[in-house]
C-alpha cells in the first residue's frame, strides 16, 4: 500500500473514532423520546389525557434514567393541576423520590405556592376559637 493511501486511511478511521463518542453522547434513549413526544401531545396538541397516560408510564419505566422519570412526573403534575385535580401528591413523590434531580427544585417551588396559598386561610382563624376548642377537648 502507497504511503499517502495508508494516511488517507488513518485520517478516516481518526474522523470516525472521534464521532463514536460524540454520538453516544447525544443519542436520545427510548424514554426520553417518549417524554419528548408526551410533551408535545401536552403543549402542542393540548391532549392531556394522552399526555398524562405517557408520562404515567414513562415514571413507571425503572428502565429511564432518574432525569426522564422526575421530568415525565413534574409534567404528570402540571397536567394533574391544569384538568384541576389534585397535582400537591406527585409534587411530594418527586420531592422524596428524585430529589437529587432538578426537577425537584421546580417541585418544591410548588409545595411552597400550595403552602402559601394556604396561609391566608389559617390567619383567619382567630387565637379564641382555638383556645375553646382545646378547652373543650381537655373535659
Amino acid at each position: 500500500m502507497k504511503s499517502g493511501t495508508r494516511k488517507s486511511i488513518a485520517c478516516v478511521m481518526a474522523g470516525l473514532a472521534w464521532q463514536l463518542p460524540t454520538r453516544a453522547a447525544f443519542a436520545q434513549t427510548r424514554p426520553a423520546i417518549e417524554l419528548e413526544a408526551a410533551i408535545a401531545k401536552e403543549q402542542v396538541d393540548g391532549d392531556l389525557k394522552t399526555a398524562v397516560a405517557a408520562y404515567l408510564k414513562i415514571a413507571a419505566d425503572t428502565s429511564a434514567s432518574r432525569d426522564v422519570r422526575a421530568r415525565a412526573l413534574l409534567h404528570l403534575a402540571g397536567c394533574y393541576e391544569k384538568l384541576g385535580q389534585q397535582a400537591q401528591k406527585v409534587y411530594e413523590q418527586i420531592v422524596r423520590d428524585f430529589a437529587d434531580q432538578p426537577a425537584a427544585v421546580q417541585a418544591r417551588a410548588r409545595l411552597a405556592s400550595y403552602s402559601a396559598r394556604q396561609l391566608p386561610a389559617l390567619k383567619e382563624l382567630k387565637p379564641e376559637r382555638l383556645t375553646a376548642n382545646t378547652r373543650s377537648a381537655e373535659r
